[in-house]
């Protein structure tokens, strides 16, 4: 059996990189998605040229960082992180781009983390030796990514972590998928039909009108991502639930 990753009552409501206006990715962004209520929090890991787990979303730094077009993952953690965001004029307070480990230390003790995994170009083995790794130094913990290889080879190594696969929708590889790595939830583009027949919960990204957010929970919906948490949570008429997890026993369905 997988342990599950504790959460609390649903509606699931995870803050999508923290939580706007502050900046995608930072710690200011994810304390805000706290703040706001959010049932978890959600970031993007790569790994840096030196083997560190960084928290950046793109391939590359231009979209935040103005001209720069360097890759993430050619660059050591040291080089990104002297990196001031975001690029001059833009509508956010300067930040830095965090690590992985800062971002534990900076969150409360136990709060749930949906560490998603995007890998470019690094080589997989190292990848994800380095994220047990860091994975070890926190509970609570669970690893998403659209690289279901990286997360068998997760599997592999560990036998109690968390994965969930990350697709635009429900196939028949998705599935597939979700058991060659013992998932514990789906996590999709769009809700499929009949959610509640399915072995796992549905949690949808990326939601940010109220309206859209009731109608998934509406039509079974475990939960979603948003970038504004906080408008989501206070919108949300869906009843809350006793405490729950995502991950099921065998035989259950969550």
């Amino acid at each position: 059996m997988i342990p599950d990753f504790q959460l609390g009552g649903r509606p699931w409501i995870a803050g999508h990189r923290g939580a706007l206006p502050e900046l995608e990715n930072t710690i200011p962004s994810f304390r805000r998605a706290v703040a706001e209520g959010a049932s978890f929090i959600e970031c993007d890991v790569q790994i840096s040229a030196d083997g560190e787990l960084v928290i950046f979303h793109d391939e590359r730094l231009a979209r935040l960082a103005g001209d720069d077009a360097r890759r993430v993952e050619d660059l050591p953690a040291s080089a990104l992180r002297q990196l001031a965001l975001p690029a001059p004029g833009a509508p956010h307070r300067e930040a830095k781009i965090p690590t992985l480990t800062e971002l534990f230390a900076a969150l409360p003790e136990g709060f749930p983390v949906n560490v998603e995994l995007k890998r470019y170009r690094a080589r997989r083995r190292p990848f994800a030796d380095a994220a047990l790794a860091t994975l070890a130094l926190r509970d609570n913990v669970l690893v998403s990514s659209f690289d279901w290889t990286l997360l068998e080879l997760l599997r592999e190594q560990s036998r109690t972590l968390p994965l969930a696969p990350i697709a635009d929708r429900l196939s028949a590889r998705t599935v597939e998928a979700a058991a060659r790595i013992e998932a514990a939830a789906f996590h999709l583009g769009r809700l499929p039909e009949r959610p509640a027949e399915l072995p796992l919960p549905v949690l949808v990204y990326t939601v940010n009108e109220p309206e859209a957010a009731r109608s998934l929970f509406e039509r079974g919906a475990a939960g979603v991502f948003t970038d504004r948490p906080g408008l989501i949570r206070a919108a949300t008429t869906a009843p809350k639930a006793s405490p729950g997890v995502v991950g099921r026993a065998p035989g259950s369905v969550v």
